[in-house]
């Protein structure tokens, strides 16, 4: 007897293999969903000066066996550091995700010792960080060019803050062009009896003249304001986020959760002192 093929089997065939795939897709979709986090805990820490003569050891100043101490530690504890890049985009897709314990590192007011100290310690451990540079610091340093730089006090010029955001281990953001001064403003903060216009145009000023530099020197900046002193309040936020700002980083201590389709704003940080050893300080601040 011949057997003849008819099409509503080889349709049958074909609708079934639809339903199992159709079927597969959907439960991957849901495992995958289950995967994706929607907030995460994101320790910042704060650095600021590297140096080796220990008589100007304190709150503000660090060895360089300090600071890589702190990224053994870190490393040797599952934390990944991570690029402000990283976060903004955490925020804002839906998809994305950050490593299991992601850490932001960040050094404040753009010194030369950065540089020589920090930099080669990020491409060594593959860290990434964040650099607030103050304008008028390297500008002047940059003008210099016949003065031998000083790990002790000088500031980054512009063609060493362009190697190290071009290596990708570093990002830079602003720290004002010449408003961190311990003056009747408090760094970048309104001041008593200023109207909210006239702060907004100096300090949208002071924002724009640091940027065009950054420009003009080839240098790419993060979108991340960092406030001088920690001072901020609410005029300021509103400058910043009009002209394009994505995070802004306060002194303020505290661990930040971080969550899907929320802002990046006024984070806080624990600054680093000289005088605890690793484990002490990482431990102190719930970094374990």
């Amino acid at each position: 007897m011949k057997i003849q093929k008819t099409k509503p089997a080889v349709f049958c065939i074909a609708a079934a293999f639809i339903i199992v795939f159709a079927l597969l897709a959907n439960f991957v979709s849901e495992a995958n969903a289950e995967d994706l986090t929607t907030s995460v805990d994101l320790p910042v820490i704060m650095y600021h000066s590297i140096r080796e003569d220990g008589k100007y050891f304190g709150k503000y100043v660090i060895s360089p066996q300090q600071l890589k101490q702190d990224f053994e530690y870190l490393k040797e504890h599952g934390y990944t550091p991570v690029s402000v890049s990283q976060l903004i985009e955490y925020v804002n897709e839906p998809m994305a995700q950050l490593p299991e314990k992601p850490i932001l590192i960040t050094f404040d007011d753009g010194y030369y010792n950065n540089y020589v100290y920090a930099y080669p310690l990020l491409k060594e451990y593959e860290f990434k960080a964040l650099i607030s540079i103050v304008g008028i610091y390297s500008e002047k340093e940059s003008a210099a060019n016949e003065v031998k730089q000083s790990a002790a006090y000088s500031y980054l010029k512009w063609e060493q803050i362009r190697e190290m955001t071009e290596s990708g281990y570093v990002e830079i953001g602003h720290h004002s062009y010449d408003m961190h001064s311990a003056s009747a403003r408090q760094g970048s903060k309104i001041k008593s009896g200023e109207s909210r216009e006239a702060y907004a145009a100096v300090f949208a000023e002071d924002i724009i003249k640091l940027n065009n530099l950054l420009i003009d020197n080839s240098v790419n900046l993060s979108p991340v304001y960092t406030y001088p002193f920690g001072a901020y309040c609410a005029e300021s936020e509103t400058v910043i986020k009009t002209l394009g700002f994505s995070v802004s980083l306060t002194c303020e201590e505290g661990i930040n959760t971080i969550k899907k389709d929320s802002g990046l704003y006024l984070l806080k940080r624990f600054n680093r002192p000289y005088g605890l050893s690793s484990e002490e300080f990482f431990k102190d601040i719930g970094v374990e």
